[in-house]
């Protein structure tokens, strides 16, 4: 079905009426919980539990993340947190900006294939090309 400029102004006011989600309903991928929760993770590894049990921990609660995924986020946060980035963890069902498009590469004109290789006189195809040890010789002295 074709929609028109009209169904697109009637979804668009609707959005722009939707009251604000309330911050604890709003969804969050498993990255922004462990961006949210990165200082909490580094205060349970210094009372010693392993990234592993932490993994663990969380899947008790209902969030299953594997090892290496953890320590990826991780990772992440830390970096995001390095560079100063102050702003909470942007959750998963926020529409991210669009990307301006890219200008059209001017099309040139391409060089023609490489003939194809001749077989042999009977068609068959010809032998595999030589390799280096067929050109080394054993003129060098030994020592």
């Amino acid at each position: 079905m074709a929609h028109t400029a009209e169904d697109a102004n009637r979804v668009r006011e609707l959005m722009r009426a939707a009251p604000d989600k309330a911050p604890n309903q709003r969804r969050m991928d498993k990255q922004a919980i462990v961006a949210e929760v990165i200082d909490d993770i580094e205060a349970i590894q210094k009372r010693g539990y392993t990234l592993e049990e932490v993994a663990e921990l969380w899947a008790t609660g209902g969030v299953e993340l594997t090892l290496p995924t953890l320590k990826s986020y991780m990772q992440r946060a830390r970096k995001t947190r390095a560079k100063g980035a102050g702003e909470a963890p942007r959750p998963s069902s926020v529409p991210t900006a669009k990307k301006p498009a890219r200008a059209a590469k001017p099309v040139t004109a391409k060089a023609a294939p490489a003939p194809a290789r001749a077989g042999n006189v009977d068609g068959a195809p010809s032998a595999p090309k030589s390799t280096r040890s067929e050109f080394m010789t054993d003129d060098s002295p030994k020592i």
